[in-house]
């Protein structure tokens, strides 16, 4: 374990990768999966997994999945909750986890409201070669509902068949009210859409939310969190056209404008242009931004593991960066999820966040460093403020 240290204008923090190795790990290894976080537990579903050994030919086998995982931050390992299985909601000779277990996927989003889990869209490639479908389905998986309940947690068709209204992979969803996940997708051009849930009637819905201001560009496979109360912000991606951004968007909650942050002068360096990174926040205004993938000066893309913080001024409408070199970082890669966490056992005592926005923990799974290797390893981030 290694220990640095940056300080920015504003505030001083220092960074700790801290490779877990887990006794149970996720298997086998996936990218491009959604995480998600429920007392103190981390849930992973889906994504595109990997087996080394998996074809005829000997190289590696990459295969869309719907199995799910969970990880225990005191016992430090991952728990599976249910297997992968063949979705076949219309199959009335098929048993009931058949039925509502949601098809498998990757490139879709997920968020939590009030005990439940929603599994928004995704991109199924089904057999190679026929382009696969986009996906525009809702899925709930109950988080209150014990492992061995029938689906695992699955709902089903429990949304009264509520979909997205359109097909959308490689998007963003964020919870930010007790009743709403806020979803951005390449289409969101002058709107956000708005998956809500009222506690007083239980109607599901979804709603185009309209939006002004200078919003992102058309892009996918970017990153997006909620600071503080009021706004939402969204980093990187990528265009149809495969260029990719490490612009910073602000989109203020309350009424629904958007803001294109620029580098502050105090940045002597920024971030490159990336897709799949992932970003957390830290405070009301400050986060941390990791890997992803940039293209290659030879062509192809790279893997990063640089780690950032982002200081974000909104009356300026400015964002200072300060790179985290952190020793013993993970290795490369895109696709990933980086989950905040409350606690994690490291050596023999169990390590807990504070209630001052001072120490934080994320959970680093997967990823994929692009057409060379699945990542199956576990990192724990350390970020501390000085």
């Amino acid at each position: 374990m290694s220990t640095t240290t940056t300080t920015s204008l504003c505030q001083a923090w220092t960074a700790e990768w801290i490779d877990l190795k887990p006794q149970v790990a996720i298997q086998p290894p996936r990218s491009g999966h959604v995480a998600f976080d429920w007392k103190d537990e981390v849930y992973v579903f889906g994504g595109y997994a990997e087996e080394e050994d998996g074809g005829s030919d000997g190289k590696p086998t990459r295969y869309p999945t719907n199995d799910m995982w969970k990880f225990n931050p005191e016992t430090v390992r991952w728990q599976q909750v249910h297997k992968a299985d063949l979705h076949v909601e219309d199959c009335e000779e098929c048993n009931e986890f058949a039925k509502k277990i949601p098809q498998q996927r990757l490139a879709a989003a997920a968020a939590c409201l009030d005990g439940s889990a929603y599994l928004f869209g995704g991109w199924d490639p089904q057999t190679p070669g026929t382009g696969g479908v986009i996906l525009d389905s809702i899925s709930e998986f109950s988080l209150n509902e014990s492992d061995d309940a029938v689906g695992g947690g699955w709902k089903g068709a429990s949304l009264n068949h509520v979909t997205l209204g359109e097909m959308t992979s490689r998007h963003v969803a964020v919870t930010i009210d007790d009743d709403t996940i806020l979803l951005h997708n390449h289409r969101c051009t002058d709107h956000v859409l708005l998956f809500q849930q009222p506690k007083e009637t239980g109607k599901t819905s979804v709603q185009r939310q309209a939006t002004t201001g200078t919003s992102p560009s058309p892009r996918g496979l970017h990153a997006a969190s909620k600071f503080g109360e009021n706004h939402l912000i969204v980093f990187g991606g990528a265009a149809q056209d495969q260029s990719m951004s490490n612009q910073v968007f602000a989109l203020d909650l309350t009424t629904w404008t958007w803001k294109e942050l620029s580098p502050s002068p105090s940045s002597s360096k920024l971030p490159s242009p990336r897709a799949s990174p992932c970003l957390c926040p830290l405070d009301a205004t400050s986060g941390i931004v990791f890997g992803g993938a940039t293209p290659s000066e030879k062509g192809g893309l790279v893997g990063l593991n640089d780690l950032w913080l982002m200081s974000i001024d909104l009356e300026n409408g400015t964002v200072q960066w300060d790179e985290l070199p952190v020793d013993n970082a993970p290795p490369g890669r895109n696709a990933a999820t980086l989950t905040s966490i409350s606690k994690i056992k490291i050596g023999d005592s169990v390590e807990s966040s504070d209630d001052n926005s001072d120490l934080h923990y994320f959970l680093l799974s997967g990823g994929w460093y692009p057409f060379v290797t699945t990542h199956g390893d576990t990192f724990v981030l350390k970020v501390a403020k000085r």
